[in-house]
């Protein structure tokens, strides 16, 4: 494993060549190591019969941080023992500015927010598409950049995606800084003591009951008061391991934005057989039945589902 892996672990930036699998220029822009906890399998002997057993373990993680030409800017984590899962970063903000350029809507963007659009409605339908991309051909060409192993020993697998988290975010642009910096203090202290337990639940795809088992919490902070960070403030509702955050972007654009962390929080409408017969809600899941598109199905229902709930809390 050694020979395989040690030519990846660089820090310098380093240009591959266009190869005929990836499609598109791709740049490596950094690379490093670091080791870390994983989940991996061990060798456990007991009563003289050896067996494998999942564990805990120690390994090698290599970071390599590409720029796309249709992505832009995305990070892909890959762990050197088995069974190499991978993990991909990707800025849906970072994709949309390389959709709108290829399609001459001019625009500015600060940092992760887009401050001025020249065709909304035309932009918005550009991004509507993000979802319908077919992630599994995509990432599958970085899978096979960063794992040499796809290239002769497993040459025959791929790997199953899933998304495991996801951030939206629904972006109103104010065309002063004055009033949204009025509006602002109104919309956070609202936000903080008119909401109750079964407002948070309706946003996060739940009914407040008794069968109910979680937290539900609701803060505010000013990030002024924090060290190393840009002043501004926000209000977050969450539940479990989801949440929505309204806060503010670049002085004139209000952000609503929902993270996504356990997608079974959520019921949609999905056929699933079980007990010999079809209920009429089943939990999002975060991945699809493995195939060509395992990821397209979810997303679209996780992008419908979380603007369905962001309209609730407008």
């Amino acid at each position: 494993m050694r020979g395989k892996w040690g030519a990846a672990c660089r820090s310098h930036p380093t240009p591959l060549h266009t190869r005929p699998w990836l499609g598109c220029p791709v740049f490596l822009l950094a690379g490093g190591c670091l080791v870390r906890l994983c989940r991996t399998f061990s060798l456990v002997w007991k009563e003289a019969h050896p067996f494998v057993q999942p564990a805990w373990r120690k390994c090698l993680h290599i970071h390599f941080y590409f720029v796309d030409r249709q992505l832009g800017l995305i990070h892909v984590k890959v762990q050197t023992w088995f069974p190499f899962p991978l993990q991909v970063h990707v800025n849906g903000h970072e994709w949309l500015a390389r959709r709108l350029d290829r399609h001459g809507i001019a625009y500015r963007k600060h940092d992760n927010v887009f401050v001025h659009v020249s065709d909304f409605d035309r932009a918005q339908e550009l991004a509507d598409g993000f979802a319908s991309v077919d992630w599994v051909r995509v990432l599958g060409r970085y899978a096979r950049q960063v794992n040499p192993l796809l290239r002769d020993l497993l040459a025959p697998m791929q790997y199953y995606w899933v998304t495991a988290q996801a951030e939206y975010s629904t972006d109103v642009l104010f065309r002063s800084h004055q009033t949204l910096a009025e509006l602002m203090p109104r919309l956070l202290n609202y936000g903080t003591l008119y909401f109750e337990a079964h407002d948070v639940l309706s946003f996060l795809g739940r009914k407040l009951n008794g069968n109910f088992q979680g937290d539900v919490v609701t803060d505010q902070l000013d990030f002024g008061q924090m060290p190393k960070r840009l002043p501004g403030r926000r209000v977050k509702h969450r539940m479990n391991r989801n949440w929505m955050k309204l806060y503010n972007k670049e002085g004139v654009v209000l952000r609503v934005e929902t993270v996504i962390n356990d997608p079974e929080e959520f019921r949609i409408r999905r056929r699933v057989r079980r007990h010999r017969r079809w209920p009429h809600g089943a939990p999002l899941q975060s991945g699809g039945s493995p195939g060509a598109h395992a990821l397209r199905g979810p997303d679209e229902r996780r992008a419908h589902v979380t603007r369905l709930h962001q309209s609730r809390a407008a």
